[in-house]
This record gives structure tokens, sequence and C-alpha cells, in this order.
């Protein structure tokens, strides 16, 4: 990854990239462009890189530049290269999907660790096909109990990432979620560009979108586009909800996800060696400080 010209330096810094789409549900597309589609993988990652570019780790490069793909499991081809991506070092997500419940159990099976935006953009929970949710109910119970589902057989429980604004899901919702499975959760934001501008009109690729104070929606639809709310909101947010206690809560931003990317050892975590990317937060989990490498920089007060 290149630094664009004008670029700031001693900011957050990008691990990596997350291709979520094109390989998606057409039903669960979202905000996604619905003519660059893919209703299908053919020859593994080969197909991938037809559409991406190369994928696979170039000789001597310690980790893929990209980190996290979101794949609809149910697209005919995707479970079968769902190790190939694994193998490259890329986190495999399910998400913007239909897949129902034995089609989820079996990406995880095949080794996808992640759910993208959970309840947002797929199979809605049913009873009896609960879908991607049911992910969440299905595993690593404790005590080591066989999966529930009619096979009995093993799955781990998946990370899950929540968009906390209030807007994608309801309260009850990620409460609902987290109650079921709190070591999977991880918060984001799924922001957009216009995130801390103007409510207004706003171009996201070839689609217009209007943003209000609390969304963004594709201009003329009830689709929502993605959020405007900050991470840090995020996490203020879910401690509201949930009544979780502050580190609960941060866990949700820091150790989770750097575990999902296979970097605890280094980010998300205070243990020797780890870069020191640190912040420093008041009891209502407003940022006062923020250190970068072990150096402090301006922030914006409570961001």
């Amino acid at each position: 990854l290149v630094p664009s010209p004008g670029s700031l330096s001693g900011g957050a810094a990008i691990l990596g990239l997350h291709l979520e789409g094109p390989f998606i549900s057409d039903d669960r597309s979202g905000a996604h462009e619905t003519s660059t589609l893919q209703d299908r993988i053919d020859g593994g990652i080969g197909g991938l890189e037809a559409v991406y570019g190369p994928l696979k780790k170039k000789d001597g490069q310690d980790e893929n530049p990209v980190r996290i793909m979101t794949i609809a499991p149910e697209l005919p081809g995707a479970l079968d290269t769902i190790p190939q991506l694994i193998k490259e070092g890329i986190v495999v997500s399910q998400g913007h999907s239909m897949a129902n419940i034995s089609q989820a159990e079996e990406a995880v099976q095949k080794g996808a660790t992640l759910i993208t935006h959970l309840f947002n953009a797929m199979h809605p929970f049913h009873h009896r096909d609960p879908g991607i949710i049911g992910l969440l109910g299905a595993t690593d119970l404790e005590g080591g109990k066989e999966a529930l589902d009619a096979q009995h057989h093993r799955v781990h429980r998946p990370y899950y990432g929540i968009i906390a604004d209030g807007v994608h899901s309801h309260p009850n919702s990620i409460r609902m979620a987290y109650s079921t499975h709190p070591h999977g959760l991880i918060l984001v934001t799924d922001a957009l560009a216009p995130m801390g501008l103007a409510s207004g009109q706003y171009r996201l690729g070839e689609m217009d979108i209007t943003k209000s104070e609390h969304d963004a929606r594709v201009t003329g639809t009830d689709t929502l586009a993605g959020s405007v709310i900050t991470l840090a909101q995020c996490v203020r947010n879910f401690r509201a909800f949930t009544g979780s206690t502050h580190s609960q809560a941060l866990l949700g931003a820091t150790l989770n996800p750097a575990r999902v990317l296979g970097i605890e050892h280094e980010r998300g975590n205070l243990v020797g060696g780890a870069v020191a990317d640190l912040l420093f937060l008041d009891d209502d989990l407003q940022i006062k400080r923020v250190f970068i490498h072990g150096q402090e920089t301006d922030v914006e007060d409570g961001a």
C-alpha cells in the first residue's frame, strides 16, 4: 500500500485491504453497484484474481496486503475457494449473503472466521433457518458440547462485526448478539467518506447518497449506504446499549479485531513488544490523548 500524495503523517495506519464485493448476493447487495456483481467464482482464487488482480503473496512477502475478503458462501465455487484464500493469509468473512445455516456452517468449516456487519445485508433470522446469524448459537459452547444443528457436527463460532450506531441494528439486537457470543464482538463503523461533514448530497461511486446527522442512504430510497459514525462513538454506544464494562466495550475495538487478523502480538494489546499506539480515555470513553508509535499527536477533544 502506497500513501497518496498529501497524506498526513503521524496518524492512523492502514493495516491492509478489506475487499467487500463484488462476489456477493444480488439479493443482499445493499449500496453496491449491481452491474459489477459476480454470481459465481470460477477457477478458485484465479477467478477472483481475474476481477481483483494478484491476490497471492509474493516471494519473501510476510503479509498479504489484502487482509479480509467478504464473499457470499452460497455462490457456486465460493466454498471451495475459501481454503485457497486462507492459505494466502486472507481472512474470509461471510456477508452480503442469502446463505442458509448449512451453507454458513460449511463456510466456517472451510475456514471462514468472520461475519461482515452482522444482521445487515444477510438472510434474516428465522427459527427454522437462522442463516448466517445462526452461527452465533451453533458452536463452541462451554463443556465442548456439539453444534446445535441437525447434523450435530462442530462449528466454531466466527467473530462478527457489528455497526453500533443505533440505525443499522436496534440496540436490542446488539444486546442479543453480545449476550449470545460476547467473545466474538468486533465493533465496526462501515463509515463513508462524508463522515464528519455537513448533511447533504454526496457521491458514492456511481450513486448519489443523502447524508443526515445520523445516517447515509442511497438518494430517493430507504437503502442504507453506510454509516456516518466514528469508532469511538460506536464504543460509547455499545456500552450504553448493552450495559457492558468499559473494558468489554473496548475489547471489541482493540484486541478482538487484532485476533481476527492474527496480529494480537503487536496490535490491540498492552504487551511487551507491541506497537505503542495508545489512547487515553476519560470515564465517559471520550478520547483525551493519542499516542502513535509512542509519540503524542494532536486530537480533537472527545473524537
